[in-house]
């Protein structure tokens, strides 16, 4: 029997418990996105996921949600102006999209 390299298993652990989800942010917006947070639903937003950079006009960001459930998005462009979403589904949503005055789950 083969062992399993221990890099896959914590892999293997995330999906099984609901974490490891991903999804795309893509800016179809015509202003620069500065920053990016993700967070379940009803917690403190945490760290920006754009940091250090920026996402661009045209320019995708991957995301990954901390586990399954709902989850809430924001972003502010680079003229402070922000957009939110409170109720992303982790695992359900394949790409949100950033238009100039809403974010869109697809």
């Amino acid at each position: 029997m083969r062992a399993w390299p221990l890099v896959v298993l914590p892999l293997l652990v995330g999906c099984a418990t609901g974490g490891g989800c991903e999804t795309v942010l893509a800016n179809a917006s015509g202003r620069v996105v500065e920053q990016v947070y993700l967070a379940r639903a009803g917690e403190a937003w945490g760290r920006d996921l754009a940091a250090p950079g920026q996402v661009a006009p045209g320019g995708t960001l991957p995301l990954r949600f901390a586990g399954q459930g709902s989850h809430a998005l924001r972003i502010v462009w680079a003229d402070g102006r922000a957009a939110e979403m409170p109720a992303v589904e982790a695992c359900k949503v394949q790409r949100i999209t950033v238009r100039d005055t809403e974010l869109v789950g697809e």
